[in-house]
């Protein structure tokens, strides 16, 4: 379900494919041929040529490029009017310097790729308009829609060699943003800028041998260069701290969809009926019954208020739903004579220094309580248990509360001190009771500038949360910057040093704190990876119908649509 989220980051910056040539801002490469209307031919140096984006907001860029995309270019100097331009891109294929989950900054319609996965630019027009300068105009197909665009170019020969340079911005404006298959206009970025370096040699000089070069007949139109891995490896502080090996065997299963037609879902509570109540994160609960069809959305959900990735988030069932109906939900509340959010003052919200989120708030994180009215169809008796805390939402054995509270964080935005304040519940595991009064044996009750719900502090965007069912003991799973997402497990009023201590960098690619890993005072995660995997939820499998998994972990990854079985031997990871 959650991959919804991933699919954004790969498919708008596509919109720089208004591009042909492209590149400079990502570090994708991919094939290419460019020839000459002379005798002599022209082919892409494949190692060298880029194409790529930058998308611009009120806060810092998100760059990136595309790893699979054809470029057929003929050229002819003397008359250039001959030249032509072909170029399609895959939509899917979109890598940045960014983890894919924070491109909800971006907003999904912007990357949606069910209606057309690739892009494609044709040049009806090529113009020399002085010295090495060209203006190269054409159509550019995006996700259905048509649009005449045009662009400059630089185009530079050098003997046997020669490049092509350029630059232009794709305003959202030219494809009707707002209407039709761009539902919502407030989620996509105002403009996409898109620069172009694409290297070429002379088809005689590469049959010498060049290096660093292929001969067209070797690039396929269908042929793809990936782009680089990511090759940031911190040391672990243990064996088996990351990368743990694949199980010797492979497992056998069977996917069957129980449900579509759902709007960016977010969490499941399986109800004694057999029935499965959903959220949506616009701010809708539905129910999934036995039959395999889905309820209207029930009545009584409070307002919510969207944007990016904020929304309704998780359900949980009071242990005791059987007898008194009652559930728990966290969500993103407007504030009072709210307006309509605005992704630009969003991320503006989101770039404010450390301890000025909760003293300027965009919204009201929250958690509530409700009924689930006898008939299924509404909620009842809504109360608000906590202000604070807004993503995941998990009983403890005693009966308590735990909710996973993330900070304010996304793609671009620089990481910050706000999981080390006390003052505030951001990057935090808060303890409450359900009816929202604070445990008295909370780690921090009485000390004072903590706030007494805090259990544990130091977290990053925790979106996986589950109870160990051998030990009772809390695991939280953890989105990271640029890398760094993390498995803790969770002991009262300990520290897990975000970001002070970080196995991910900042999303420039910068490190953190220096690449520090390990401090006294702080814990280590019982598991990590790099690159990120962008994960979701996380579940212990308890059940009887795959022997092999009883007692393992699972985790939801965005990053490749994966669902990650770890198997444990007590809290240490054997095989992923």
């Amino acid at each position: 379900m959650m991959t919804i989220f991933k699919r954004w980051l790969r498919t708008s910056l596509l919109l720089s494919s208004c591009g042909l040539l492209v590149a400079g801002c990502g570090e994708m490469t991919a094939p290419a041929r460019l020839e000459a209307a002379a005798d002599s031919r022209w082919v892409v140096d494949v190692a060298a040529s880029r194409i790529g984006f930058s998308s611009s907001f009120a806060g810092s860029p998100v760059r990136g490029g595309f790893k699979r995309w054809q470029a057929n270019i003929a050229f002819d100097p003397a008359r250039p009017e001959r030249s032509t331009v072909d170029v399609d891109i895959e939509l899917g294929s979109v890598a940045t310097g960014t983890d894919e989950m924070d491109a909800s900054l971006l907003g999904p319609d912007w990357f949606q790729v069910a209606v057309a996965p690739v892009a494609h630019f044709r040049s009806t027009a090529f113009r020399h308009v002085a010295g090495e300068w060209y203006e190269v105009t054409g159509n550019l197909s995006l996700r259905g829609v048509t649009q005449a665009v045009g662009f400059p170019v630089r185009i530079m020969l050098d003997g046997d060699h020669a490049s092509a340079n350029g630059s232009f911005t794709i305003n959202r404006s030219l494809f009707g943003v707002g209407q039709g298959q761009w539902r919502d206009g407030g989620s996509v970025p105002l403009e996409v800028q898109v620069a172009i370096d694409i290297r070429a040699l002379r088809a005689s000089a590469a049959r010498q041998g060049a290096p660093q070069t292929a001969a067209a007949h070797d690039v396929p139109a269908a042929s793809t260069a990936e782009a680089p891995v990511d090759d940031y490896h911190p040391t672990p502080a243990f064996p088996g701290q990351t990368r743990a090996p694949a199980p010797a065997a492979p497992s056998r299963y069977k996917v069957t969809v129980l449900a579509s037609g759902l709007e960016r879902p977010w969490a499941l509570a399986f109800l004694p009926d057999g029935c499965v109540l959903i959220t949506e994160r616009p701010g809708r609960m539905r129910i999934l019954r036995t039959d395999g069809t889905l309820s209207a959305p029930l009545a009584g959900v409070p307002t919510v208020k969207a944007i990016a990735a904020e929304g309704l988030h998780d359900v949980v069932l009071d242990p005791d739903f059987a007898r008194n109906r009652r559930i728990y939900f966290s969500y993103f509340a407007p504030l009072e004579h709210d307006k309509p959010p605005v992704l630009q003052d969003w991320i503006a919200w989101l770039s404010l220094p450390a301890g000025q989120h909760e003293k300027q708030p965009f919204g009201r994180e929250r958690v509530a309580s409700a009924e689930l009215s006898a008939d299924g169809t509404r909620l009842e008796n809504v109360r608000v248990i906590s202000e604070g805390g807004n993503r995941r939402l998990v009983f403890a054995p005693d009966g308590t509360l735990f909710i996973a509270a993330a900070p304010p964080a996304g793609g671009g935005i620089p990481v910050d001190m706000e999981p080390q304040l006390t003052g505030n519940s951001y990057g935090k595991v808060l303890r409450i009771r359900p009816d929202g009064t604070i445990p008295p044996d909370n780690p921090f009750v009485g000390k004072p500038g903590i706030m007494p719900s805090i259990y544990a502090l130091g977290l990053r965007d925790m979106e996986g949360a589950a109870i160990d069912p051998r030990t009772g003991k809390l695991w939280t799973l953890e989105h990271g910057p640029r890398g760094g997402d993390e498995i803790n497990i969770v002991e009262p009023g300990r520290n897990y040093g975000f970001p002070v201590i970080s196995y991910g960098r900042e999303y420039s690619g910068a490190l953190i704190n220096n690449g520090k890993t390990a401090a006294p005072g702080f814990e280590q995660p019982r598991y990590f990876w790099t690159p990120s995997i962008a994960p979701s939820g996380m579940a212990f499998y308890t059940g009887s119908l795959f022997p092999e998994w009883r007692g393992s972990l699972f985790v939801g990854a965005l990053g490749g649509k994966r669902l990650i079985r770890l198997a444990l031997d007590g809290d240490r990871v054997l095989t992923e």
